[in-house]
């Protein structure tokens, strides 16, 4: 059937996050070819309530049409909107766009939580996590994630733990952003400097965070190159460290590989990062030792290295052999 677009109800509109990108891509397919799948919708009294297809109402609002094709469904309007979700191929809808339809569910229609899982093959702990989600963040920052000013993973990665520490800074700190939007780098270090200041300083962050914004991007910029290649060698460090770690933990629990063709593999891998390795720890052994050795355009002194190891040459000849 064709309804006017002013005949729909929709009161579930702020159930998705707007994403200007996929709306874009929808007008255009309109434009070409019009509306190629109803809307849901299902009676209320007098009133159509549109279920499913928000999107394509805002695109044809756009087109200055008057009319969408729309598919009328014969259920409760609650089970309507648990089809509607199991049914929905469009995209994958966020944990916050979950936890929105879940806070409906329960709140408007009194579905109790065990009941939701059981409808949306979900367990109960999903059920849980998804409406924390929601009660947890003020409201203010869940309307910046619907207008798309704030990203979903800026809002459960350091909105949500913030709110959780002081819900009225959060919601301050959310105000003074104003509609700029801001990225999950810049926010995490809001969040950080956050924790680490007292409550005055506290204070004074949430109340100018582009403030603070523009100061550490002004730090950055007259950051020294060596400073910044210092920062870079300590991360990789600390991320080889976890890598040796996680493969030293794997190899005690998963033994030898049964397969000749899996030990063979296993050994020329080992080879190689031992060479890698070797080479790795001779140069840091170096820059150690000689610390402070250095000409004046900030060279190590050649002449002070110290003479290479024989066991460094024969990693070094094996990872040569063990190269395709």
């Amino acid at each position: 059937m064709q309804l006017e677009l002013g005949q729909l109800d929709l009161r579930y509109a702020a159930l998705r996050i707007h994403d200007p990108s996929r709306e874009r891509r929808l007008l255009a397919s309109m434009l070409e070819h019009g509306q190629q799948t109803p809307v849901l919708v299902v009676r209320d009294g007098e009133a159509w309530v549109l279920i499913d297809g928000y999107l394509r109402v805002v695109v044809l609002g756009k087109l200055a049409r008057d009319l969408v094709d729309a598919a009328v469904m014969d259920v409760a309007e609650a089970e309507a909107l648990v089809l509607g979700h199991r049914l929905d191929n469009g995209r994958e809808r966020t944990g916050l766009e979950e936890g929105w339809l879940l806070r409906e569910l329960v709140e408007r229609h009194g579905v109790v939580q065990a009941e939701l899982a059981r409808r949306l093959d979900r367990s109960a702990s999903w059920v849980s996590r998804r409406l924390a989600l929601v009660r947890s963040l003020p409201e203010v920052v869940q309307e910046a994630v619907r207008v798309g000013k704030l990203s979903v993973q800026a809002a459960t990665k350091v909105m949500v733990p913030l709110a959780r520490a002081n819900v009225v800074q959060c919601e301050r700190l959310m105000h003074e952003l104003g509609s700029q939007r801001v990225g999950v780098r810049p926010l995490t270090r809001l969040y950080v400097a956050w924790k680490a200041s007292d409550e005055p300083a506290r204070e004074r962050l949430v109340a100018e965070p582009q403030l603070f914004l523009r100061t550490l991007e002004v730090e950055r910029k007259d950051a020294l190159p060596e400073e910044d290649e210092a920062v870079a060698t300590l991360r990789d460090l600390s991320l080889l460290s976890a890598v040796c770690l996680r493969l030293a933990r794997r190899a005690s629990e998963s033994g030898d590989p049964v397969s000749e063709r899996g030990r063979v593999a296993r050994r020329r891998a080992w080879t190689r990062a031992t060479g890698c390795f070797e080479a790795l720890r001779s140069h840091f052994e170096e820059t150690t030792n000689d610390a402070g050795l250095r000409h004046t355009n900030g060279d190590l002194a050649t002449q002070q290295r110290r003479p290479r190891l024989a066991s460094d040459r024969a990693n070094a000849e094996d990872l040569a052999r063990s190269r395709p």
